[in-house]
């Protein structure tokens, strides 16, 4: 399985966050979040290949240190859509069957949630596109296609649904999955406040450093639920 990670530069990440994270917890969270995925995907037994496409000069040491292929997005990049695309072909370059594209926001993410995730794409025929939505079942937080440019990027506004219409139309079979782990990402208010209430129930194994930090703060400070600035 080879994986594509768009990742944006950490002083543009998560904005919608902006009424409820100052403007350096976005950016540390960001940060966090960014590295956990990169460390994740060097720990799977199934991932063959990572393509990390990214502006963010301060990831370039951990994806070089992980032996990731690294494409910069460069000062001319058009958004999440074309930056994705880049990294497909990437993958067709080097040969890839399957690829995963895998956003860098999905606090809950483990190695073996994501290596079942692949065993289930895998296991299809031919010509398949597995689509792990958020929580809504509007966006796209995990996109597998068969071959890898089966369709191309269609992230916005209902991407599971615009993903999935592209791919029945190019004679793909199509999986519509909602995962508890997988299709949680942190865009809100109430994502944080989902993630805080696993810590606390103790339901998460593993925590991420990010869910530790957003913890700690949650608990002695403000910051959390306190405006800060507005959304531009």
């Amino acid at each position: 399985m080879y994986v594509v990670v768009p990742i944006k530069r950490y002083a543009l990440a998560k904005r919608r966050l902006a009424h409820s994270l100052k403007p350096e917890e976005r950016r540390e969270v960001s940060r966090m979040m960014a590295e956990w995925t990169l460390r994740t995907l060097a720990q799977s037994e199934i991932v063959s290949g990572v393509t990390v496409v990214t502006s963010e000069d301060r990831l370039l040491p951990l994806a070089s240190q992980l032996s990731f292929d690294i494409v910069a997005e460069g000062e001319n990049a058009r958004g999440l859509n074309e930056a994705i695309d880049r990294g497909v072909r990437r993958a067709l370059e080097r040969g890839a069957r399957d690829c995963c594209v895998l956003h860098a926001d999905i606090p809950l993410l483990t190695a073996q949630e994501l290596d079942q995730l692949f065993q289930r794409h895998l296991a299809k025929a031919d010509s398949a596109v597995t689509i792990v939505t958020d929580l809504a079942g509007e966006g796209t937080n995990i996109r597998i296609c068969r071959p890898p440019g089966a369709i191309g990027s269609l992230y916005g506004v209902c991407s599971a649904r615009s993903h999935a219409e592209a791919a029945r139309d190019a004679g793909c079979s199509v999986e519509l999955l909602r995962s508890p782990m997988l299709s949680l990402d942190l865009d809100r208010r109430d994502d944080i406040d989902r993630v805080l209430a696993g810590a606390r129930l103790g339901t998460l194994t593993s925590l991420s450093p990010a869910i530790r930090l957003l913890r700690e703060w949650s608990a002695s400070s403000t910051s959390l639920g306190e405006v800060h600035e507005q959304v531009r």
